[in-house]
């Protein structure tokens, strides 16, 4: 069975403790990107993509792969749901007057 909350609680308090590289966006700016990612990409393309500018250690990278092991396992509706919610309520905000 996935763990999702301890997984969630204890990626997102790595990440908000690591320094990140010079060039990584604010957390408005990666964070719906990343969700995205683990949504529909593949686990390297997680690793590869925005998480990259990030010094991840040991802990908060277990905790993206047991994320992504949850993710994949999402039936393709709920994914699809997930991603519906997150683009309508994250990227809309960004083209508002």
């Amino acid at each position: 069975a996935c763990k999702a909350a301890n997984t969630v609680k204890g990626l997102f308090a790595g990440l908000h403790s690591v320094p990140h590289t010079a060039g990584a966006g604010s957390a408005h700016d990666v964070v719906p990107s990343f969700l995205l990612t683990l949504l529909e990409g593949s686990a390297e393309q997680v690793y590869a993509g925005l998480i990259s500018q990030y010094n991840v250690d040991d802990v908060t990278g277990a905790a993206l792969g047991a994320l992504k092991e949850c993710i994949d396992e999402l039936s393709p509706a709920h994914v699809k749901a997930l991603v519906d919610l997150l683009v309508t309520h994250s990227f809309s905000a960004d083209t508002s007057p």
